[in-house]
């Protein structure tokens, strides 16, 4: 039996929960389920001081919201994972909010995910 799946990552904000970029969404295509393989952390050693987010259309625009060159990924605590498992795992999409800790460094947050076909994946 093969398995369709395809490893993708996306990337968001590491904002306060009232921000407009808290929440971030991560999507497979119909018939294919969410598994989760790592969350991490990251900041964009080029940029000192973040741009403002003002609304929800400057969460993919913003330059911290994503890796630049140079970044390093911190793996995030076990605890994070496993909200992010509990939240995602074996759906098709889901939205999930990482737990802000001020005084981090951290300016986004990363989620490394495969999408495999059928029901359940082992």
């Amino acid at each position: 039996m093969v398995v369709m799946c395809s490893q993708r990552t996306e990337y968001g904000c590491y904002v306060p929960r009232d921000s407009p970029c808290s929440s971030h969404n991560i999507t497979c295509d119909d018939q294919t389920r969410i598994f989760i393989e790592d969350l991490f952390y990251g900041s964009n050693p080029s940029i000192t001081k973040c741009p403002a987010i003002r609304d929800k259309y400057d969460c993919r625009s913003n330059p911290c919201c994503s890796p630049g060159t140079g970044d390093t990924p911190i793996a995030s605590t076990r605890q994070d994972s496993l909200l992010v498992h509990k939240a995602c795992a074996l759906q098709q999409s889901c939205a999930v909010t990482p737990q802000y800790r001020s005084n981090t460094g951290y300016h986004y947050c990363g989620y490394r995910y495969w999408c495999m076909e059928g029901k359940s994946a082992v």
